[in-house]
């Protein structure tokens, strides 16, 4: 089987015989084309229904508790992206959703009000107008509540990424320091992006956590000490051990 990149169609590569799998492939939204932005906007608007049941999801007191500044919370997240992904992928909204993936959004270099994903035409931009019906107004400021931003911890995030054989080997060390930037970034975009609870209101919430959920698999993909290790067997929400999806490839998913 070969890697693919820098696509945002599924795959379609033989399996078993006439069976077919299925594969993902989430690409930085900076690469999608029109027609993909497009899709992706069209997809979202058939399912708000959809992802208001992911924002009651995600205030729940147990996710509130269990899946934030705990060990949970890469493995959590990446089953909520799927699950999104899904509804994406069956929505009404394009004839294109069923090949439509989740992009991410790589902060690191993209944090920038004039970035295509805040367009108000072609992307993202467009349901931060507070006519639009989707969940009012979402109050983006791109100035968060903090002096540093991403691009401050950029350099520093670079650092723990690549100190896998060292301190940040150890999964809750780095997942401390990652979830930190992650917390920075939901303050950079502000206001309903900055609110734990109904963060995912703000589809931006999606690509900044395939981006975290892409962090996480590079991190893992660094060697053999870098494994994350869970003392517990479930999650709230997903009936799925946590150490069995530590490799995204698992979900057919590629980055």
């Amino acid at each position: 089987m070969v890697r693919i990149r820098n696509l945002l169609i599924i795959v379609l590569i033989p399996l078993l015989g006439n069976q077919l799998l299925a594969q993902r492939i989430r690409k930085d939204h900076k690469e999608m084309t029109p027609s993909e932005r497009s899709a992706y906007v069209n997809a979202l608007k058939a399912i708000r229904s959809d992802v208001a049941s992911l924002v009651a999801k995600h205030v729940s007191p147990s996710t509130l508790n269990q899946a934030h500044t705990t060990q949970l919370f890469f493995p959590w997240h990446r089953m909520f992206l799927l699950e999104f992904e899904n509804f994406l992928q069956n929505s009404s909204g394009s004839s294109f959703a069923n090949r439509l993936t989740v992009p991410y959004w790589d902060w690191r270099d993209d944090f920038n009000a004039s970035s295509i994903q805040w367009n108000n035409f072609s992307f993202l931009g467009q349901f931060n107008n507070p006519s639009f019906t989707w969940f009012g107004n979402l109050g983006r400021t791109m100035t968060g509540n903090f002096s540093a931003g991403p691009t401050t911890n950029a350099a520093e995030m670079e650092e723990h990424l690549s100190q896998v054989g060292g301190t940040f080997g150890n999964y809750e060390i780095f997942r401390r320091a990652m979830e930190r930037h992650h917390g920075d970034t939901h303050l950079w975009v502000g206001s309903t992006m900055s609110q734990v609870a109904i963060s995912p209101q703000d589809p931006s919430f999606f690509l900044h956590h395939g981006f975290m959920d892409k962090l996480w698999q590079e991190w893992e993909d660094e060697g053999s000490s870098a494994k994350s290790v869970f003392n517990v067997s479930s999650m709230p929400d997903y009936s799925v051990n946590p150490s069995n999806i530590i490799d995204v490839r698992v979900q057919d998913v590629w980055y």
